[in-house]
């Protein structure tokens, strides 16, 4: 026997000669201290059998802010609490080497940080993360990126709402800037906004769609309340920013029905006042003319009596 054990595995040689110690001593303890030896052996059983695998590491996923740097974060398996060593390799597309991670620090524990050179766009990246301990090592399975489809900005900056009045009409007027890392002005990146608006005492919020431009004017809303914005933004191929902080803003109360009263009053005097007077300067040009113009006298003959014309004109 002694000869067949030693072809098994140490934790089988280790069950096995407990299990033989036990069964030697079973006429000597009672039942309870056997059920008690059993569920020790079935507890280190499954403690050996833990520590016997390595689980693979996950790629969770990798992001890039600016089109120009990337990062990739992933999940270590179970290492039987050994102390295991993570190391992420990845290829580019059309290099058959594979290459080691150069900065594990930038970006915090778990993650790979690739800097400008080591950045490329509109090529194909293969990465794994490959674990490693007393146990073995263990590979995670591949992830395929191209860094322009990862690209995710950071929130707008700057985002500021102004109440304006145009035409008797209040609106809101929302302006913001590109995040600070993203380099649009030289073409580089372009970004597209979307905003949402709602009232504070509300939980539904209204989405709306704002194109590449950096302002959006909202003329719909009710009076006398506090309205939240914010303004997130997107690469052409990307993926959306998280939301800008909140920004809040009171819109103006509406007029009161003693106020529409008192307008009222006001815009019928100011009419009643206008007729008047444009009827007193109609009548004072009258007479300004009368005066300066007066009526010219008909033509008279000397000698000649127009009335007993008339009479001789009837007989």
């Amino acid at each position: 026997m002694g000869r067949m054990a030693s072809f098994c595995a140490p934790e089988a040689q280790v069950v096995w000669r407990l299990s033989t110690a036990a069964m030697g001593m079973r006429l000597r303890v009672r039942p309870l201290s056997v059920l008690v030896i059993l569920l020790t052996l079935f507890k280190y059983s499954l403690n050996v059998r833990a520590m016997s695998t390595l689980e693979k590491p996950s790629i969770t996923r990798c992001r890039s802010p600016d089109k120009e740097t990337f990062t990739c974060w992933w999940e270590p398996g179970s290492d039987g609490g050994l102390l295991t060593n993570y190391t992420l390799w990845y290829s580019v597309e059309g290099d058959k080497l594979e290459h080691e991670c150069t900065d594990y620090q930038t970006m915090g524990p778990n993650s790979c940080f690739f800097d400008r050179n080591h950045t490329s766009i509109w090529v194909i990246y293969t990465i794994t993360v490959i674990a490693t301990n007393q146990m073995g090592s263990s590979r995670s399975d591949p992830v395929f990126i191209d860094v322009t489809y990862i690209v995710q900005p950071e929130p707008p900056s700057n985002v500021s709402l102004q109440l304006r009045v145009a035409q008797e009409k209040s609106f809101i007027l929302v302006q913001w800037s590109a995040p600070v890392m993203a380099d649009t002005q030289s073409g580089w990146i372009t970004l597209k906004y979307n905003l949402r608006l709602k009232p504070k005492a509300l939980t539904k919020w209204e989405y709306f769609y704002a194109g590449h431009e950096a302002q959006f004017i909202f003329f719909s809303f009710q009076p006398d309340s506090v309205y939240m914005v914010q303004v997130r933004c997107k690469a052409d191929h990307g993926i959306w920013s998280d939301w800008s902080s909140p920004e809040a803003i009171r819109t103006p109360h509406a007029p009161g029905l003693m106020e529409l009263s008192v307008w009222s009053l006001v815009t019928i005097v100011s009419c009643v006042l206008g007729l008047t007077f444009i009827g007193a300067v109609i009548m004072k040009m009258v007479r300004v003319k009368s005066y300066l113009l007066p009526p010219v006298p008909g033509p008279k003959i000397k000698g000649f009596d127009i009335d007993l014309q008339k009479v001789s004109s009837m007989a």
